[in-house]
């Protein structure tokens, strides 16, 4: 296990915590995907085991795991989470060229599936 500088909100680690708190799954994966644009945009996927050969950060009672590439790009970065009226999505900034919002929820009866976009 390794750890990588990368923050995580109070409100983050409340959120992560109450979606992983609903389901049998330990610990959220962070990925780094080429978007169309050639651009990186994260997406979080929902895990049941965190591998311990990844790089994972530990912090307020959450795990987020990321392969060594992933970390490299997330170095500095936070992981916040926001609400807009109805609206509610994680934002990735800091550390990063561009910022991207992330989010989980039910959607379309996919309960605790994760997202994220530019």
């Amino acid at each position: 296990m390794e750890t990588v500088p990368f923050a995580i909100s109070d409100a983050a680690a409340e959120k992560l915590r109450s979606i992983l708190y609903e389901g049998k799954y330990n610990g959220i994966r962070l990925a780094m995907e080429p978007a169309d644009d050639g651009t990186l945009a994260p997406s979080m996927f929902l895990v049941d085991q965190v591998d311990e050969s990844q790089v994972i950060v530990k912090s307020k009672g959450v795990s987020i795991v990321m392969d060594r590439q992933t970390a490299e790009v997330v170095e500095g970065a936070q992981l916040d989470f926001v609400q807009e009226g109805d609206e509610e999505h994680f934002v990735l900034s800091g550390g990063l060229s561009d910022a991207s919002g992330c989010g989980c929820g039910d959607e379309d009866g996919l309960e605790g599936s994760c997202g994220c976009s530019d």
